[in-house]
Formats: C-alpha cells, structure tokens, sequence
C-alpha cells in the first residue's frame, strides 16, 4: 500500500484532529480541543495519506526554542506521532518522522527532540538527552517550615522558572504567555497551578495523591511539603543529579531525545566542543521539561 505524505491543508486541520483522538483516546475528553485550538495550528502537521486520499496517520512539529550555552537555537519539539490502527505495521511512523526531519532541516531547525522510546526512535538518530528522576513525598515526611500556597501570575512563573533553567542547556525559552497557556492546559486536565517561596507547580490530583507534572523554583522543597500536605502526597520529577535537602535518590529515568539536524550549529556557541560531549552533560547538564 502505497502512501503520500505532506504537509496538512488547513481544511484539514478537522481531520488531524480526529486521527489525535482515535489514537490517543483518553484525550478526547477535551484535552484535544484545548491542543488544537491552543498549542499547534495546521502548518506544524505533516500527515500521511492513503491512495484514495484517506489521512491514515500524522505528526506534529511544534517549535521549541532552546538554550544551549549563551544562545537560543531553532529546535523542534515532536509530538503525536500517530497511525490510525487499520493503517498500523506500514511504515507510516518511520516515512512521518524522515519527512519531518527533511522539511525542519530545510527551515533552518538544528535539532528535534520527542518523549523517548529508545527501542523505535534510535534508529532516525535520536539520542538520549536529558534524564530526571522521580520521587515520591508523603504529608509529613519532610522537616521543612510550612510555606503558604498561592496561585501565581505567569510573571512570578516565568521568573521561578528562568531561576530553575539558568544551570541547564536544552531548556525551552519560554515567555509569560506560555506560563498562562500552562495554567490553561493544567485547568483543563482538571488541575491547579500553585506557588510558595519562589517555586511554582502544575498540579494534577489523582488517586493516592498528585502527580506535579512540572515542577520549578531554586529551592522546591517547601512548595513540595506543602503540596504533599494539600493532596496527601505528590509524585513529582527532578533534573537527574540537582540535589535537595532531605529527598534520598530518586528513580531515574530518560526524559527527552534530541536528534541534530545540523551539528554545527548546534553546538555553537554551547560550550561543547562534539556532539558527544553536548549529549553526555559534561561541560553542563542537560534538562528539558515540557512534553505533549
């Protein structure tokens, strides 16, 4: 069976958005109203189309700014990487990422990045590239003050999270309308956003605590101990090696992979004098946040 894949027409966009739900179905719900209406448009998803004209499956490239060393680089974040089931075992997957890469590299982006699977996306040259590990904090078990919780504007966002991202390459550079569209996604996944001693968290209550989904500020520690008593408990993430008083080792697992596009520019400027050396963290740590 043979498929074309191209960019999306913005009559469309409709049928983008039913191949995201029947593949991703538990965000029909309404996360994926918020998405496409607030997080892509129809010129980030390219879309592979069956002989009789069919949208069999789709990807999204969103852009996602970086900054590795002193400078801002072009970078690509994918996301719903999906094929309609029918349509599944095909190569459709593979031909989506190969077109993406083509066209990102022909608009000047230097590298992409996309949640891992190491086991599918190694083979389109995706390497591992930022690691977190994962805690979990019970009401009480940290010997912190208790800090009152605030819902905070995006500025006081930004500024904890500008504070969180300065030790970091690969960090997006964000702006206070990203921070407000955070809070958005976060209410509409039926969450909250709240703050204490310049940290901030996107909340998401759940069975047997909160997940924090985001998490970021120089010192987390006492948001984190009032949260664990506000929900009971929080799961939550932390840059892999950024130590906090009283938080024993936690699970560490890969968060992010980069594929470069173009290497040359990538790493100009970053400090990092190969592309091993960027990836390993050793000249400074690697640390992404956001994902789809």
């Amino acid at each position: 069976m043979s498929f074309i894949v191209r960019p999306i027409a913005p009559g469309e966009y409709a049928a983008a958005q039913a191949v995201w739900d029947a593949c991703f179905p538990e965000d029909a719900a309404g996360y994926s109203d918020y998405y496409f209406q607030s997080r892509t448009k129809p010129a980030y998803v390219l879309a592979a189309f069956s002989a009789d004209g069919h949208m069999a499956g789709a990807l999204h490239a969103l852009p996602y700014p970086l900054r590795f060393g002193g400078e801002v680089k072009r970078c690509a974040m994918i996301a719903g990487v999906a094929t309609l089931p029918e349509y599944r075992h095909k190569g459709i997957a593979a031909a989506l990422i190969r077109a993406a890469h083509t066209r990102l590299a022909g608009e000047g982006v230097c590298a992409a990045v996309l949640k891992p699977d190491v086991d599918f996306y190694a083979q389109f040259g995706y390497r591992p590239f930022a690691w977190h590990e994962s805690f979990r904090v019970a009401a009480g078990e940290l010997s912190v003050p208790e800090a009152a919780l605030h819902v905070p504007a995006p500025a006081e966002m930004l500024a904890c999270y500008e504070a969180f991202a300065a030790p970091y390459n690969g960090m997006m550079v964000r702006t206070e309308a990203d921070m407000a569209l955070m809070r958005r996604e976060t209410a509409v996944l039926g969450g909250e956003t709240l703050a204490a001693c310049g940290a901030y968290a996107l909340c998401l209550p759940g069975e047997g605590g909160a997940e924090l989904t985001e998490l970021a500020g120089e010192d987390v520690l006492p948001l984190i101990n009032a949260l664990a008593a506000r929900y009971g408990a929080v799961h939550f993430r932390l840059p892999a090696g950024m130590r906090q008083r009283g938080l024993s080792t936690g699970e560490k697992l890969m968060f992010s992979m980069l594929c470069p596009l173009d290497a040359p520019t990538l790493l100009a400027g970053s400090g990092a004098a190969s592309l091993d050396e960027l990836l390993s963290g050793a000249k400074k740590p690697n640390c992404t946040l956001e994902f789809c």
